[in-house]
């Protein structure tokens, strides 16, 4: 019988479950930040060894493969995207049909004002082409576009939910002037392909932020799915998605991948709820970044219809998913004379500082090993041995030291200010 297997990357641990033929792995390794395919792949070989298989033999007879991953949630809060040109109907370039441009704009951390431009040519409320569109002036736009370093341009007008005519005669003018074996060819993305809810200022906050995550997400995830056929596995690769479903990579839009790893231990509770027949539950899931909480009222998700993502509101209904920054790598400090925890954390590089990876700042972690709840010894199964020396000095120096107490003391008022948060 074929081996079934399902991984999740968080932000410092990447976890795998293997199944087959009624047996139960499960496994977990350190997520790499620099690389995020290598600790995929990790996770893999840890399987097939808890088998007793080799990497190659145990892909080979793999009929599924379903994976979640926070690498586009990560993009965005790290501001690593890519640097995007927006193309929007003239006379919206300041506003955004609707969104001010002021400083304190969220939208303004993802495409910068002197990257917008906007171009002639309209479709009516009522679908049908008012002004045609300005073949030599829109690419003079792209052109400038392109020289300011756009990687990808979104290209979002008015009333393209009720016809697409005018953004696919964009793309097609663009494609034709600068086709794909061009090194200067940028990504184009079609906010009419993104959403086709009205709405333009929505819409345009979808696609641009979708088109941030793009490049990231398809260099990273056709490179997983590479890597995964170089050792014998020849089936498509399953990417979780925020609405609850799967798709292989190919039919992924990076938005569909924000959250998507909390997204799929709610389905999981979901399955559980059912088994034990209640209505009513709520899921709290701690990593090492953050705790997810998610709600299954009358045997239903709850769905948030126009979502904030990184404080943008978008108009793709998402799972509603509430993260708090209290987990295993929250970084604890002391503020005005208060123990308070996170919502930075240490995630797996350096992580936290009995990892001995390069931490110095203590945690969640730190103050249960310290407080015995982690044998040092047998962490991730033993093949992690944890310095407890290293927590001790971490705590004792930014907590016991300016509160004058014990680092046992330290460790108790971090772990009760962790459980606090968890229950408020």
């Amino acid at each position: 019988m074929a081996f079934f297997i399902n991984i999740d990357t968080g932000g410092t641990f990447t976890d795998g479950f293997f199944t087959q033929d009624g047996e139960l792995r499960a496994v977990k390794v350190l997520t790499t930040p620099h690389d995020l395919t290598v600790c995929l792949m990790d996770c893999i070989k840890e399987g097939a060894k808890n088998f007793g298989l080799s990497l190659e033999d145990l892909l080979h007879n793999t009929g599924i493969i379903r994976y979640s991953t926070t690498i586009g949630t990560n993009t965005i809060i790290q501001g690593s995207g890519s640097k995007l040109g927006l193309i929007v109907s003239r006379g919206f370039e300041k506003n955004l049909y609707g969104t001010e441009l002021g400083d304190d704009a969220p939208i303004l951390a993802l495409v910068s004002p002197d990257m917008i431009e906007g171009i002639s040519g309209s479709i009516g409320n009522d679908g049908v082409e008012e002004t045609p569109l300005d073949r030599e002036d829109l690419l003079i736009r792209v052109q400038s576009l392109i020289e300011r370093g756009a990687q990808a341009i979104v290209i979002s007008l008015r009333n393209s939910y009720l016809s697409p005519l005018h953004e696919q005669q964009v793309k097609a003018w663009v494609k034709e002037e600068f086709p794909r074996y061009y090194l200067s060819a940028p990504t184009l993305l079609l906010s009419g392909e993104i959403s086709d809810r009205p709405g333009e200022a929505l819409r345009t906050h979808t696609a641009v932020i979708n088109a941030y995550i793009h490049r990231s997400m398809a260099r990273y995830l056709y490179k997983a799915e590479e890597d995964l056929r170089e050792n014998y596995f020849e089936k498509p690769l399953l990417v979780m998605h925020n609405s609850g479903g799967l798709a292989r990579v190919a039919k992924t839009r990076a938005l569909n991948t924000y959250n998507s790893g909390p997204v799929a231990g709610l389905v999981g509770t979901n399955y559980l709820r059912e088994r034990y027949g209640f209505r009513n539950v709520i899921s709290t899931d701690m990593g090492g970044t953050s705790l997810d909480i998610g709600i299954i009222k009358d045997g239903a998700f709850s769905f948030e219809l126009e979502p904030e993502v990184a404080g943008i509101k978008i108009n793709m209904p998402l799972v509603e998913i509430d993260a708090v920054g209290a987990a295993g790598g929250s970084i604890a400090r002391v503020q005005n004379g208060e123990v308070e925890v996170g919502p930075e954390s240490a995630g797996s590089l350096p992580g936290p500082a009995c990892f001995d990876l390069g931490g110095t700042l203590p945690t969640v972690t730190d103050a249960d090993l310290i407080l015995g709840f982690i044998d040092p010894e047998f962490f991730l199964g033993g093949r992690m041995k944890l310095n407890r020396a290293k927590a001790e000095a971490a705590i004792k120096r930014v907590i016991a030291d300016p509160l004058n107490i014990t680092v046992e003391q330290a460790a108790a008022l971090i772990k009760q200010k962790v459980d606090a948060n968890v229950a408020a």
